[in-house]
């Protein structure tokens, strides 16, 4: 049956992830306006990570972010919310092409859900041999009211070799490098799971193919699928880089699993998936480096300077957010 597609944009455009991402861009205006201002911080706006210079002199960036998880999900899943809370900072590490080093914690939970912490805390024990990055300490809550979970993490890259994620420019091929291999969330149906049952050399091999990209320089820009799903991830990449594109759901759905309708698929967050704007002369090679890392790549679209996001499908073409009017980010 054929999918309504003004249907599925009005209601992907109502995606409580999307819409969510609003309400952090007034903090963030606020802090940027008011906050102290160092020299020694290169860009933090409209990037998955604020990058800090160690000194002039120095060939290495401190990649910072932070990251929680929904206390729904804690509550339906604590092992995998303790272990996504993990993964989700190294994501957004290596989309800079950087190297994770080191996270801190934020946790808390109800007094009498001794059970729902035990469970956080194995996940997130988990997590850190999975993805090999050290837990070196934070803050805990064990008898509080709610049930959170939260974390800072930093790492490093080369300077020359850190790609934003405000970087696309028009004529920029966008490629999506997904490991497809895995399974929707038993409980947690929003999580596209290709981490848990796989080896850490696997998943970091995966990671590995951004940091190869980025020594490259073949990438203008790199984000990884988040909770916004790839729809989402993409307007927001568009948006902080200040351009427009058009985006062919039929390659999206092409690359998709089989068994996963595309409604979902694109409001999903996949453990292991990254969109990259690829400079046009660079595509071949960089399609060959990533599919040698064992991601599945799809050709999606291309970046225009309209500042107007277009999503077609099958003979149908609309303008999903015109970012010279409205906005994903706030």
């Amino acid at each position: 049956m054929k999918m309504d597609f003004n249907k599925f944009l009005a209601e992907l455009k109502e995606f409580p992830a999307i819409k969510a991402k609003k309400n952090t861009e007034p903090i963030l205006k606020e802090l940027e306006i008011n906050g102290f201002k160092s020299p020694h911080v290169i860009l933090f706006k409209g990037e998955d990570c604020a990058s800090i210079e160690f000194d002039t002199n120095s060939e290495y960036e401190v990649v910072f972010h932070a990251d929680s998880i929904t206390e729904k999900f804690i509550e339906v899943n604590p092992y995998m919310a303790g272990y996504s809370l993990v993964m989700a900072n190294v994501n957004d590490i290596y989309a800079t092409a950087g190297k994770p080093l080191a996270m801190v914690l934020i946790l808390a939970y109800e007094n009498d859900q001794k059970q729902i912490g035990d469970d956080l805390v194995r996940g997130i024990i988990d997590g850190s041999k999975k993805f090999r990055v050290p837990i070196v300490g934070g803050h805990t809550h064990p008898n509080d009211t709610r049930n959170i979970a939260s974390a800072g993490i930093i790492g490093r890259v080369r300077r020359e070799h850190r790609i934003s994620s405000s970087g696309a420019r028009a004529g920029d091929i966008i490629v999506t490098a997904i490991d497809t291999k895995g399974h929707v969330g038993q409980k947690y149906t929003f999580g596209w799971d290709c981490t848990s049952m796989k080896s850490s050399e696997e998943v970091l091999r995966h990671r590995q193919a951004i940091c190869e990209i980025g020594k490259t320089g073949f990438a203008s820009a790199c984000k990884d699928i988040s909770n916004a799903g790839i729809l989402g991830t993409l307007g927001m990449l568009f948006e902080a880089s200040r351009v427009g594109a058009i985006i062919n759901l039929n390659q999206i759905e092409r690359n998709k699993p089989a068994h996963v309708p595309l409604d979902h698929w694109t409001k999903i967050f996949i453990s292991t998936g990254y969109i990259l704007t690829i400079k046009p002369n660079h595509i071949s090679a960089a399609i060959e480096l990533l599919e040698s890392h064992d991601l599945s790549t799809s050709t999606i679209g291309k970046i225009d300077d309209s500042k107007k996001y277009k999503i077609t499908y099958d003979s149908e073409t609309a303008v999903f957010f015109d970012f010279n009017k409205e906005s994903i980010l706030g």
